[in-house]
């Protein structure tokens, strides 16, 4: 097997340019937008085009074509192994739905995203990760019913009080504010909002307010974010696939934005084989709200993917807001989020775009998982989302048979601009452009001192240098690293949420 810290070897070193069919590959962003990106991170997001291009010689690719193609189909026959565990998780979620008349609860994240390749652990069973979303749909917001606790009891025991829902809970009447007036009070970052309240407050206990409402700017009202989406779904609801709490509210310091749970081993039977799986799965709560058109220049691109009813049908369906930790305005801020618009677009993905994704994906957990770690978890580094939107990028502005005549440069194009979006720490979201994803990336995850702060910018510094260097060779002799186990790699982090709870069961 490869080792992980390879080095750069000059003999490999060649120079790849784009066949014609790329010469005029879309960048990131448009040169008539209004993104306030620095020039220098501007230009180089605009200049990527013309470092891949014209006189490639296409029999270079041919092998690391043949390699993509054989890995593809592979990981579709894994993918095909394990889908009567996700069909099962499908079903139970659907039965769950049904009893939950004020949410509607769906598996997003990569298994709703057909994105997911099973992970299989050392004695042979499946590690399964599932992400739930519980979203509740604007301009009406239906309330969770508690017991009014003192002033702070929640926040530091992590112990609400709870009664169980009435027949009719309260429903409020709210709307997005982006604070863009010329009376605004506060500026908000760029892709949040607030969600003030302009109905049916009369219907809620005065008791509940201190939770869910604070009146601030001209007597207006607001829903706090964190103190509603927190208690959705609650501790005490049923469970859907028998999971238990990873970190259960009484033993946590303060609410949780995710509600990370697991399973115990469990097994079926299919096609006289046992299954064995665990599953983690991830709850959180949103309010679903219209599409942001003051935001986002999605629908008005010009694009070679998807298809024009897929956009539309897209917006129609409008975003999600879930909670956004803010300094200025705690608890009160939302964040915008696409996770059912995403799910919309790689249920489009073809077999070749679908299967091309999932294997960077896996060179990013082999080779590129770039940031340290604490406690199995990443404190900066890259990640899934920040792969998925360079690939949504490059799919935007690339017919879809491309992926299939030529999947070895679209997988080449793919790394080069990974690298130039990592050297910049600069890539534009996909759906809010002049937002920039990859700005996480030069920020610590937690309060730090000024000399840890210090130490940390030396240790982001050479921990780029080294993911830059690493996507340099994987370019040069990309199928040296395409090897047979890279579907074989587990998320650390997954690892280090059984052993939590689990510890050495086996």
């Amino acid at each position: 097997m490869m080792n992980r810290n390879f080095i750069i070897r000059k003999e490999y070193q060649y120079s790849l340019k784009l066949v014609y069919l790329f010469s005029n590959f879309r960048s990131f962003t448009d040169s008539n937008s209004s993104k306030q990106h620095s020039k220098i991170e501007f230009e180089s997001m605009e200049n990527l085009a013309e470092e891949f291009t014209t006189n490639l010689d296409i029999r270079s690719t041919e092998s690391l074509d043949k390699r993509l193609l054989f890995l593809m189909d592979k990981a579709a026959k894994k993918v095909k192994e394990v889908k009567p565990v996700i069909d099962y998780v499908h079903q139970k979620v659907a039965d769950y739905r049904k009893q939950r008349p004020y949410d509607t609860v769906t598996v997003v994240g990569s298994v709703g995203n057909e994105l997911y390749v099973p992970e299989i652990m050392s004695d042979g069973s499946y590690l399964i990760e599932v992400d739930v979303l519980y979203n509740r749909e604007m301009p009406n917001a239906v309330l969770p019913i508690y017991i009014p606790p003192e002033e702070g009891y929640v926040l530091h025991t992590g112990k609400p009080s709870v009664v169980m829902p009435t027949e009719k809970p309260p429903v409020i009447t709210v709307k997005m504010d982006f604070m863009n007036d010329e009376n605004k009070i506060v500026t908000l970052p760029v892709g949040a909002c607030l969600v003030e309240v302009t109905g049916n407050i009369d219907e809620v206990d005065k008791g509940q307010r201190w939770k869910f409402f604070k009146e601030l700017w001209n007597g207006k009202t607001y829903l706090k974010s964190l103190g509603y989406t927190c208690l959705i779904p609650r501790q005490e609801d049923p469970s859907i696939l028998g999971e238990i709490e990873i970190e259960p509210l009484e033993k946590a310091k303060m609410l949780q934005l995710y509600r990370t749970c697991r399973t115990d081993m469990d097994s079926m039977l299919f096609d006289g084989k046992e299954l064995k799986f665990r599953i983690l799965i991830d709850k959180v709560s949103a309010l679903k709200g219209p599409w942001p058109n003051m935001l986002s220049d999605f629908q008005s691109r010009t694009r070679k993917w998807p298809e024009t009813k897929i956009v539309e049908s897209i917006v129609q369906d409008g975003c999600l807001l879930t909670h956004k930790t803010s300094l200025q305005v705690y608890p009160l801020q939302w964040k915008i989020t696409f996770s059912l618009a995403e799910q919309q677009l790689t249920k489009t993905f073809s077999f070749h775009q679908k299967y091309l994704f999932i294997l960077l994906k896996q060179v990013k957990k082999k080779y590129l998982d770039m940031g340290l770690m604490e406690n199995g978890v990443s404190l900066v580094g890259l990640t899934s989302y920040h792969l998925k939107t360079i690939f949504l990028w490059m799919c935007e502005a690339t017919y879809p048979q491309q992926f299939i005549q030529h999947p070895g440069i679209c997988f080449l194009v793919f790394l080069n601009k990974l690298k130039k979006c990592i050297e910049f720490y600069d890539c534009p979201h996909f759906f809010i452009s002049t937002l920039n994803v990859m700005e996480g990336l030069k920020q610590y995850k937690r309060p730090v001192t000024k000399k840890e702060m210090e130490i940390w910018t030396h240790e982001r510094k050479m921990l780029q240098n080294i993911t830059l260097r690493q996507i340099g060779v994987l370019m040069q002799k990309p199928e040296n690293f395409l090897t047979d186990d890279i579907l074989d790699e587990i998320d650390e982090n997954h690892i280090h949420l059984l052993q939590r709870t689990i510890g050495d069961e086996q």
